[in-house]
């Protein structure tokens, strides 16, 4: 989008066509329910709430039967909602561009003048939201891809199959039960490795890590990064992780 004009805000509206009176939005660590219809009772307050809400970088409205509709974000969108209409349309901000500041004497830091590039997913599901798999889509329309050099020159890495038909290489394979939402060397340089897992679902799950080459200990810890519990290696290295409802559980992992 070439935006060359001033006071104005440009939006995409999605109608969906869904019968629901509640949508979802993604928060930081939570995936919150929030009503479609706003309160009447703030119609005469000075700050009135308004259809458009915040969220991370996925809104999702379904019935749970037939239509759903999920928005994901690359980033960089973070104003939306879905407005109370015949069709529940889905709405997100792409960006308001204003000549005025908003608590300024008339400072025009707010205009968002010249190239604007988006980059976004629609997820159409049917039933309950497939929520593990929206957000592992959305992480990997985040990440992109990632490449390195191997074969004669070494690279650091273990060397990748050259045999057709060989399984895929990967430093961390795992049963998918929950979301993995860092992995990173540890604070101290201590030559760690952290990994952060969310669970946004509503039941303990279980999660099987594995890796390339098998580690020599694993400890829950908290999130400043400080041993707790050890956890038991099986004899191949894998590591298996109890994660609550709407839990963030850290593991640090020493190679």
């Amino acid at each position: 989008v070439e935006n060359r004009a001033a006071d104005h805000r440009l939006r995409m509206l999605f109608p969906t066509d869904v019968q629901s009176d509640v949508y979802i939005a993604q928060t930081p660590y939570e995936l919150t329910e929030r009503r479609i219809a706003c309160d009447e009772a703030t119609a005469s307050w000075q700050e009135m709430e308004i259809p458009e809400k915040p969220f991370l970088h996925m809104q999702a409205v379904g019935d749970g039967v037939k239509r759903g509709l999920a928005f994901l974000s690359s980033g960089g969108l973070h104003e939306g909602g879905v407005m109370d209409d015949s069709r529940r349309t889905m709405q997100v901000t792409l960006f308001r561009s204003f000549r005025r500041t908003i608590g300024t004497e008339g400072e025009t830091d707010c205009l968002e003048l010249g190239a604007h590039r988006f980059r976004f997913a629609l997820l159409p599901y049917a039933g309950a939201l497939p929520v593990q798999h929206a957000l592992e889509a959305m992480q990997c329309l985040q990440s992109g891809i990632t490449s390195r050099q191997s074969g004669q020159r070494p690279s650091g890495f273990a060397p990748l199959p050259k045999t057709a038909g060989t399984p895929p290489f990967s430093f961390l394979q795992r049963n998918r039960s929950v979301v993995v939402r860092a992995i990173k060397p540890a604070d101290d340089q201590s030559g760690d490795i952290v990994i952060r897992l969310w669970n946004p679902h509503k039941e303990c799950r279980v999660e099987v890590l594995e890796f390339s080459a098998p580690p020599t200990s694993a400890h829950r810890c908290l999130l400043c990064e400080n041993a707790m519990e050890e956890l038991p290696l099986d004899k191949g290295g894998r590591i298996a992780v109890r994660v609550g409802a709407g839990e963030i559980t850290t593991i640090r992992i020493q190679m």
